[in-house]
């Protein structure tokens, strides 16, 4: 499997919308689309071709590579959370809350959970050709400002002022990028099996580095 952003949107918006969700969308009214397909397509459109790095240690001299479905560490409910936390602090002292924030923080957790563990990573390796490797924490390639810059810019212009939560599009999209990358870059973890052809008729045990690639 591997992310998509069609999905993405897809699955969010569903959990939104009743009866899974608190939420309602009248007929004619786009602004639901919009903003999950923001948020679901820019993300998806960041995170794919990022690169991490990788410790290894196995058996040298060779190439190796690796490959996995899904990041391990991502807890939804937990990224739900810091959204809310962190778009509460940003547009205090209003505080609106409810079950529609909490609908929405927690839905847009929880699909950012299920993208990730759907995502496809690959490794190659240039020393370590059999052995195994551990995604370095911390090493994912994101940049919380072009991000956040992505999704804000695939929302209509004149529908940014009066969206959910109003006139508050850009303090949720800066909360929802600054949880995302908090949780690839310190929570997320990736373990790869190295298989490959040894460059040497004398192997020996050895460590190195790989590098990985999100897709």
């Amino acid at each position: 499997m591997a992310i998509n952003g069609s999905t993405w949107s897809q699955n969010l918006k569903g959990k939104l919308l009743k009866p899974a969700g608190t939420w309602e969308e009248p007929t004619g009214d786009t602004s639901l689309h919009q903003m999950c397909n923001a948020i679901g397509s820019g993300s998806a459109s960041h995170i794919i071709g990022k690169t991490f790095t990788t410790t290894d240690i196995g058996t040298a001299p060779g190439i190796g590579s690796g490959t996995k479905t899904g990041f391990s560490g991502i807890i939804g409910n937990s990224v739900g959370s810091n959204i809310k936390m962190k778009f509460l602090m940003r547009i205090a002292p209003e505080s609106p809350g409810g079950d529609e924030l909490d609908t929405f923080c927690n839905a847009v957790g929880q699909e950012f959970q299920t993208q990730m563990e759907q995502a496809s990573l690959s490794t190659t390796h240039t020393l370590i050709f059999t052995g195994s490797a551990n995604m370095v924490t911390g090493s994912i390639s994101v940049i919380a400002s072009i991000w956040k810059e992505l999704i804000k810019s695939m929302a209509p212009v004149d529908w940014r002022n009066f969206a959910f939560p109003q006139g508050k599009w850009e303090d949720l999209v800066d909360s929802i990028v600054e949880a995302f990358e908090e949780a690839l870059l310190q929570n997320a973890s990736a373990t790869f099996v190295i298989s490959g052809t040894p460059t040497s008729i004398y192997p020996f045990p050895s460590s190195g580095t790989g590098t990985g690639t999100i897709s």
